[in-house]
């Protein structure tokens, strides 16, 4: 019996160690809200170079404008503070940018 135990607290460790991998590569932006398509948008934010941080308002939609690049996102996640490099396409941000989310008023009795 205790043959049988070892044995499955083995398999189960070598399974875990196998799938752990997969697991911490999975990226998580359903916490952060939805890519959007740019006409959805009901805002235009611009970025340049001086940018360090953008405000939004939970269930926002914004089209962000990075010179001649753009991406629009939809705000429905759970965190209060987005690296907008974390969601915006490979390449079209030059430097770090912090959205500040902030509770959607109609969620909050206001």
């Amino acid at each position: 019996m205790k043959l049988k135990i070892n044995t499955f607290s083995a398999v189960t460790l070598l399974l875990s160690a196998v799938a752990l991998p997969a697991i911490a590569a999975t990226n998580h932006t359903d916490l952060l809200g939805d890519a959007a398509p740019p006409a959805a948008a009901t805002k235009t934010i611009m970025i340049n170079a001086n940018t360090k941080y953008v405000n939004v308002t939970g269930g926002d939609t914004v089209l962000f404008k990075a010179g001649d690049k753009t991406f629009a996102w939809q705000f429905n996640g759970r965190v209060s503070k987005i690296n907008l490099s974390d969601i915006a396409p490979a390449g079209l941000l030059d430097h770090d940018v912090a959205a500040y989310v902030s509770n959607n008023p109609q969620y909050n009795g206001a």
